[in-house]
């Protein structure tokens, strides 16, 4: 039990956004420990932000914990069956949006490239 509770906190703590599919089945009890794990980590550290993907249409909230409400902004991606597919479909293209952007390519350092050391060596 420990190992996994451990595992959960690392995969929260590396990461930068906490996807949350808002369906009976994905609000289980099973991932409700996951769940509120990260929105404690997004909600009270402020270290990861939060999107909700809507896969069918809410009727019912009383299965969402109260905690998404305290959010400050609400990023609903709404799943809209065989129109979301297409990886083109805006379904996608709204996720990709509201994912962080990946880190620059900082200007290599020509010494950390091992092909210079080996040139250096065979070279002279």
């Amino acid at each position: 039990g420990g190992a996994i509770v451990d595992d959960i906190h690392s995969f929260i703590d590396r990461s930068r956004r906490l996807i949350i599919i808002l369906t009976r089945n994905y609000m289980s009890d099973k991932a409700m420990y996951e769940l509120e794990s990260g929105l404690h980590i997004a909600l009270v550290e402020k270290k990861i932000q939060v999107i909700l993907i809507e896969f069918k249409p809410l009727r019912d909230f009383k299965f969402i914990p109260e905690a998404l409400g305290l959010l400050k902004s609400k990023r609903i991606v709404k799943w809209k069956a065989k129109k979301s597919v297409p990886l083109n479909s805006r379904f996608w293209k709204n996720v990709r949006y509201l994912m962080p952007a990946k880190p620059a390519k900082s200007s290599t350092n020509i010494f950390s490239n091992p092909l210079f050391w080996l040139q250096k060596c065979t070279h002279g």
